[in-house]
């Protein structure tokens, strides 16, 4: 997807990427504003089972979830997400409730690779505010 602008309130938030066969690319797109009701977070982006993402020059802003990875929740367990984040912003994003990682959170066994990008006034109201990483992560 190229130039797109996401904005929703929906629940599961703008993005849901899910499974081994799923493995889109985002490059110059703005996903704002949106929520996720999951308990997984997510607000702006989930990728779980399995699921790859591939992002490049994109802006991930003011999105909300009750819990961790407000922005981007990379999640889970031994059929983990992976992914790629270049030249991007997360902005604003806040997990509320016990969330942590405000801007992402990285959890299970996945890989992710954040390159060149930053971490703007996100807020996790547990310990991690801005990014929580309990997985493999390079930064």
């Amino acid at each position: 997807m190229n130039s797109l602008s996401l904005t929703a309130a929906g629940g599961g938030g703008a993005v849901h990427v899910n499974g081994a066969t799923a493995h889109p690319t985002f490059q110059g797109c703005m996903i704002r504003n949106s929520t996720s009701f999951s308990f997984y977070g997510g607000g702006g982006l989930r990728v779980q089972s399995s699921g790859h993402a591939t992002v490049y020059d994109t802006t991930i802003m003011g999105c909300t979830a009750p819990a961790n990875g407000a922005g981007v929740s990379m999640s889970y367990g031994s059929d983990a997400a992976s992914g790629t984040f270049t030249r991007c912003h997360f902005v604003e994003n806040v997990a509320t409730g016990t969330g942590s990682g405000g801007g992402m959170s990285v959890e299970g066994a996945g890989v992710v690779i954040v390159r060149n990008s930053s971490f703007v006034r996100n807020k996790g109201e547990s310990v991690r505010a801005f990014v929580a990483i309990v997985a493999s992560c390079f930064c």
